[in-house]
């Protein structure tokens, strides 16, 4: 008998994704989830919390088990299996400013 991988789920605004990688990284979370490439990806965890950017590079680590309601730190996998209940990603236009060349 064949085994069905495990699936782990995520959400990107309102919507649920699910994916059977262990991790993904944040061009492949914005790529299932069809946000546009030059948007940025933030993870939502706590209201009372930064949200935290996730770069298109970063790998976000879908593991289990990981308390609620502590900060992530910059070298710590996000717990996905439980963003039901604390957070979830969205995506926003990036509106960094690039000065082309300046006015004489």
């Amino acid at each position: 008998m064949s085994e069905n991988p495990k699936l782990y789920h995520f959400y990107v605004g309102e919507y649920r994704f699910e994916t059977d990688k262990s991790s993904l990284t944040g061009a492949e979370i914005k790529s299932l989830a069809a946000v546009t490439p030059t948007h940025q990806l933030f993870y939502r965890d706590d209201v009372n919390a930064p949200d935290r950017l996730i770069r298109d590079t970063e790998t976000v680590e879908m593991v289990p088990n990981t308390a609620l309601g502590e900060p992530i730190s910059d070298d710590e996998a996000i717990a996905l299996d439980a963003v039901d209940e604390h957070g979830h990603f969205y995506a926003v236009p990036n509106t960094s400013y690039k000065r082309l060349k300046s006015n004489p």
